[in-house]
């Protein structure tokens, strides 16, 4: 097993070279046995996050510094956040390791997003739900399964705008912290269904910034993100049922018509929705 010393050098390493879109020298920190994660190959999986990676640095790194910050990690798994150096969280992962401390795939067939949705209604009390976001590539799903009896409250639905399901659940007596909870996702057809052991992220995140709704005033929209978290996306409704969506967005966003609704996510991936 590494130590967390060397750990950190090599994540610190691997995330320079994907700054610097040094494609080559990234490689070397993924196992050869890296197989597939969310259905993509190492090759195909380099080239969506170098380019995911042109886009955030510019914008929220200030000469490409930047620290990181190991939040856990064993010998099969590491658990990190990467934070400008205000101290904001700009990305957070998970990988599995090999025995040399390699990354190694998800093996999966989806993206799996945890969160927490946070809605806020004018005039009612904040709900808040679980919800496991599920992406998919070339299968739909059936059915998600969480599997605990603390579960209730279920339910499943698409996207209308791209191919996610979005599982959401309440769970008994939740403080809504993080936790580990397998879950079973059963795709259509005549497949297996997928065993996943999910991380649920939760309010006693060392990153976690509460109260990240954003502000309506009639064609705008303002937010903050300037603590502990970037606004990663926004998606909005407007008085004519129409939906815009926009990633690593800058406040604030004028439209030519009022905004009856808007849902901001931020760095760990939590919703923020807003409805007048």
């Amino acid at each position: 097993m590494l130590s967390l010393n060397k750990l950190e050098k090599q994540v610190h390493q691997y995330l320079s070279a994907m700054i610097r879109s040094d494609e080559k020298v990234a490689r070397q920190f993924f196992s050869a046995n890296f197989g597939i994660n969310a259905s993509q190959t190492l090759s195909q999986y380099l080239v969506q996050q170098l380019n995911e990676f042109a886009e955030k640095a510019p914008k929220y790194l200030v000469k490409n510094q930047f620290d990181l910050q190991i939040i856990r990690y064993d010998e099969s798994m590491v658990h990190y956040c990467v934070l400008n150096t205000s101290g904001v969280l700009i990305l957070e992962h998970i990988w599995a390791l090999d025995g040399k401390g390699l990354f190694v795939g998800d093996q999966s067939q989806f993206q799996v997003i945890p969160k927490l949705q946070f809605c806020q209604k004018t005039g009612r009390k904040e709900t808040i739900n679980r919800c496991i976001a599920i992406k998919t590539f070339d299968v739909s799903i059936g059915k998600v399964l969480p599997l605990s009896v603390d579960i209730f409250d279920l339910k499943l639905s698409k996207s209308d705008f791209d191919d996610v399901y979005n599982c959401r659940f309440k769970m008994v007596d939740d403080e809504f912290n993080g936790k580990i909870l397998p879950v079973n996702i059963y795709p259509v057809g005549n497949y297996p269904p997928e065993r996943r052991q999910v991380y649920l992220k939760g309010k006693d995140h060392p990153f976690f910034q509460s109260s990240m709704y954003p502000d309506i005033q009639h064609n705008q929209l303002f937010f903050d993100a300037e603590t502990k978290s970037i606004v990663t996306a926004v998606g909005i409704v407007t008085e004519d049922k129409k939906y815009h969506f926009y990633k690593f967005p800058d406040s604030p966003i004028k439209l030519n018509i009022p905004i009856v609704a808007a849902t901001l996510m931020d760095g760990n991936d939590h919703d923020w929705a807003l409805q007048l």
